[in-house]
């Protein structure tokens, strides 16, 4: 376990390293800490709750409940996993083995792997695209782009290591479509919460 440990935060310190190194540049230097903050990415949950109310309005706070859920799972099972790991975030690595500042740094967060705001992200976004069903058509799945970006820049700036990225879009694509089971599940011996509009002509509109 220690030396799968030691290999794990060596490979990640590798591909940070070689990932700001492609992507440097003044303006991310400069703006990382913004872009990357999930404070400022609040319009693209507002969003997701317009549209699981339009997608469902007979049901929209039983949807909305369920995706704020979401939200909350994905950050607990991140926080749990980082607290077990207990992997450093890169901006208080650099700076304190090589006096190198991240632009993280002035913000610092305890949370590294997995990357909570990106599982949160993740898991709730995966639930609202699987929540409607009109979500399945290729142009609504463009949305993956900016989440994307949002996971890179949150590398570049320091808050997390690639591979703690990467488990926290798996933690949020789990969470995500295991909630929406639940939530499919629950409507299903509920009959009442059945929005009116989803009839057996139009299709199940669960399929994801």
């Amino acid at each position: 376990m220690k030396g799968f440990a030691i290999w794990l935060y060596t490979t990640d310190k590798e591909l940070f390293a070689s990932l700001r190194m492609v992507l440097a540049s003044r303006y991310l230097d400069a703006n990382a800490t913004i872009i990357g903050n999930i404070n400022a990415w609040m319009p693209l949950f507002v969003f997701l709750a317009i549209l699981l109310y339009l997608g469902k309005p007979k049901v929209a706070v039983y949807s909305l409940f369920f995706g704020l859920g979401t939200f909350i799972l994905c950050f607990q099972a991140s926080a749990i996993l980082a607290n077990f790991l207990l992997q450093p975030a890169p901006w208080k690595v650099e700076y304190w083995l090589h006096g190198f500042e991240l632009p993280a740094f002035a913000n610092g967060a305890e949370i590294s792997l997995p990357d909570w705001p990106i599982a949160a992200m993740v898991g709730t976004f995966h639930f609202s695209r699987l929540r409607i069903k009109s979500w399945d058509n290729a142009g609504l799945l463009i949305l993956w782009l900016p989440i994307s970006l949002f996971c890179i820049v949150r590398i570049y700036a320091g808050y997390t290591y690639p591979i703690g990225a990467l488990i926290a879009l798996m933690i949020g694509l789990v969470i995500g479509w295991l909630v929406f089971q639940l939530a499919r599940n629950v409507e299903i011996l509920a009959p009442q919460m059945q929005d009116p509009s989803d009839s057996q002509e139009n299709g199940d509109s669960f399929e994801s």
